[in-house]
């Protein structure tokens, strides 16, 4: 996560009305309240800008905070710039490198995490700089940094503009970031027309309306149990809802995780965006039950990530077949880093093969190239299914 936006209105535009609708169809989340007030947040398919626009019957003054736990921010004028730039040397790969015996190989091992800076640019005409602050947000410390409409108003057109990429310095960064930005000044019925046609055409590809008569409200809450209309209307809802997870992961450049896709709720175990199973980094055995099923949906497009992911990483995988077992070929871990090694080793004493579910002692390893742990040693079946 970049982190949270968090934007107040004044006076209350939901005193007595308030709405909130999500358009799969357009895929726009879509909030109206009293005196015609209507928001639309949408995002852009073909470039990482989100479009937050406001219309009113009446005047209100709008505040716009952004709230981070990790990157840094900066207010100046009616913008806020935030970013976070990874160090050229990873300490994790080192880490994986040391635990796996790679040294002898390790200048050939990819590193997409060198050098890559996330971050970006939040801002609105009509709107000047305000204050900078902090909080806790479920147990998470975090700064602010808001914006604030100059004055009363029946309209906002905020924008918050995006940018992951390697780039050598934090000025040719910034360069791109900025040009983006100018790119798309006046472009934005364009790019809103481009984007609900793609998605117009995501919808087509495939779909399944289960008794779509009914009345989606009764339908949603209705006893499952009792009701089977209802409860098959709820199958075709969360057919589409999934399908909607994955087609917000357009254009990515590794595989989506398999509990969320990009999508996760503020966390409990950690900072904001920890997730359950996220250390694992890709594990082939669960996440081809995400890819499968676009073999049958058209989703082509969806599953080149993950494909991507295997061809960009074929040339390592030939070489710690040759170094560790002297064959010809490759064998993709199980649990799989971004770098070609394997995400999960066990203990960090590398000579011990370990049993993560205590099920047996540690015990001696036999072979290198392997996983740490027992039950993943051996497990390079999944990587035949991709």
């Amino acid at each position: 996560k970049f982190g949270r936006v968090r934007l107040s209105f004044s006076p209350n535009p939901f005193k007595t009305t308030f709405q909130q609708k999500l358009d799969l169809g357009k895929s726009e989340i879509i909030f109206t309240g009293d005196n015609g007030f209507k928001l639309t947040l949408w995002v852009d398919v073909f470039n990482p800008i989100v479009h937050v626009e406001m219309k009113s019957g009446m005047k209100t003054t709008i505040t716009a905070k952004y709230e981070t736990w990790k990157l840094e921010g900066e207010l100046n004028n009616n913008t806020i710039s935030f970013h976070h730039r990874n160090p050229a040397k990873n300490e994790e790969l080192s880490k994986f490198i040391a635990l796996q015996r790679a040294e002898v190989f390790q200048d050939q091992i990819p590193n997409p995490l060198k050098n890559l800076t996330i971050g970006g640019i939040m801002y609105a005409d009509g709107f000047v700089k305000s204050d900078t602050g902090e909080g806790i947000y479920m147990g998470t410390k975090f700064k602010s940094y808001t914006l604030k409409s100059e004055k009363s108003t029946q309209s906002m057109d905020l924008r918050i503009v995006l940018r992951m990429a390697q780039d050598a310095s934090m000025e040719e960064w910034n360069k791109q970031l900025q040009l983006l930005k100018a790119n798309h000044a006046n472009t934005q019925q364009s790019d809103r027309k481009q984007s609900i046609e793609w998605w117009s055409s995501f919808w087509n590809r495939s779909y399944v309306d289960i008794n779509p008569s009914l009345d989606p409200v009764k339908a949603s809450s209705a006893n499952v149990m009792s009701d089977t209309l209802s409860a098959a209307w709820q199958v075709g809802r969360n057919y589409h809802l999934v399908r909607y997870m994955l087609g917000c992961s357009k254009g990515a450049r590794f595989p989506v995780l398999f509990n969320g896709g990009i999508f996760n709720v503020d966390s409990r175990i950690g900072e904001p965006e920890k997730r359950i199973w996220q250390q694992t980094q890709f594990m082939a055995q669960n996440q081809r039950l995400v890819y499968w099923p676009m073999l049958k949906t058209g989703d082509f497009d969806l599953m080149d990530p993950v494909l991507n992911m295997y061809r960009n990483l074929l040339p390592i995988q030939q070489i710690r077949a040759k170094h560790y077992w002297g064959i010809e070929g490759a064998a993709y871990p199980e649990s799989l880093s971004p770098y070609g090694l394997h995400a999960v080793m066990g203990t960090n004493n590398p000579d011990l093969m370990e049993d993560c579910f205590k099920r047996i002692p540690s015990y001696p390893r036999k072979e290198w190239g392997h996983s740490g742990f027992v039950h993943l040693e051996h497990h390079y079946t999944s990587m035949l299914d991709f």
